[in-house]
């Protein structure tokens, strides 16, 4: 459900706008987790069946006002992004004794998760002479709330999940964002830019819920609510050279993240009936990513029914981290290439 406010102004430009929206969805996931031994004989270890439901719903409320003056552009607004969502998730195994399923109340339960995010932001730009910029700035304040609902002992989920797991969190932070964007133009159809912003990356719902979920009965996934936003830092050099039919953008860019998310895995000193071992992945704030690399593009129209756009995209990646003596350190090349053409036909 939405509902939109324009208000155009009598000079041109001079804009209002308002915008309330509202939205819910919901998703059904049902597994199967069969353990077997097949030789030398076929015998059944384990037989789970895992149902969980997640129910969103999510507010967005966004007012932004744009003034023009000559030669320049003032922007304004705010907007709050009210997010909850709710997980239930259950697990049910078979008692081989009995041959019925029995609710396993340690990995049961309800988290209830809310991310509620609210930012003020400016922008101003103008033009002198050759030059132009473009600089914004954004204050956001961030809410990060869990709530956990189970049957089972709490004490006895120390055991479980760790002692220093804290089922029911309210993390708040405040962070400041800026922008940059600097243009000089060479000639009327040239021009170099230069970009600078700061960016943040926050952790979903399922990296925070603390309570295991699992693909077989030796291997969990567990959500770490002290988890933090990883942070990042990006810069960008463009060039543009334009002609009649044809206009050349290219760039490179540099990006350095840290606190990033890494998934490690680590023992929890529990075994199953049988004697094996339970290993537990997890994420935490471990490593320092930086990207760079350039981006060519060639937009092409010979002829007004003909348009052709392709893109090269070349970067390096190289990941810096480490965690109970393991190095999480990466580096690889990754490059991409696009291309599309547009044809209008007669009439």
């Amino acid at each position: 459900v939405s509902f939109n406010y324009r208000n155009k102004f009598n000079e041109e430009g001079h804009l209002l706008t308002a915008d309330v929206q509202y939205s819910q969805d919901r998703e059904d996931q049902e597994a199967v987790i069969e353990e077997r031994i097949t030789f030398p004989t076929d015998d059944l270890l384990a037989l789970e069946n895992v149902k969980q439901q997640e129910d969103q719903s999510e507010w967005l409320i966004q007012a932004d006002y744009v003034r023009p003056m000559e030669d320049a552009q003032f922007e304004a607004g705010f907007r709050s992004n009210l997010e909850e969502t709710i997980t239930d998730y259950r697990l049910d195994s078979l008692d081989q004794a009995s041959g019925e399923f029995v609710v396993n109340k340690a990995l049961t339960n309800i988290f209830t998760y809310n991310e509620n995010v609210h930012a003020a932001y400016t922008q101003y730009g103008n033009k002198l002479g050759k030059f132009s910029f473009l600089t914004g700035l954004r204050l956001e304040y961030t809410q990060l709330k869990g709530d956990v609902e189970t049957e089972y002992d709490l004490e006895d989920l120390e055991e479980l999940l760790g002692p220093d797991v804290d089922l029911n969190f309210d993390k708040r932070y405040l962070g400041l964002f800026p922008t940059v964007n600097l243009i000089y133009e060479l000639s009327e159809n040239e021009n170099v830019s230069l970009g600078y912003s700061r960016r943040i990356n926050r952790p979903r719902g399922w990296f925070i819920n603390p309570f295991p979920s699992r693909s077989s009965r030796t291997n969990i996934f567990q959500g770490n609510p002290d988890l933090d936003p990883a942070f990042s830092n990006a810069f960008d050099l463009g060039y543009l050279k334009r002609w009649r039919t044809l206009t050349l953008p290219s760039s490179v860019y540099y990006q350095r993240e840290t606190g990033s998310f890494e998934r490690v895995q680590e023992p929890t000193g529990i075994t199953t009936p049988d004697g094996i071992e339970i290993i537990r992945t997890i994420p935490i704030n471990l490593s320092t990513n930086q990207r760079y690399g350039a981006e060519a593009g060639i937009l092409y129209n010979p002829t007004r029914w003909l348009r052709i756009n392709s893109s090269f995209n070349f970067f390096r990646f190289v990941t810096e981290g480490e965690f109970n003596d393991v190095d999480y350190g990466a580096e690889n090349n990754s490059c991409f290439a696009r291309f599309s053409s547009k044809v209008t036909l007669p009439s």
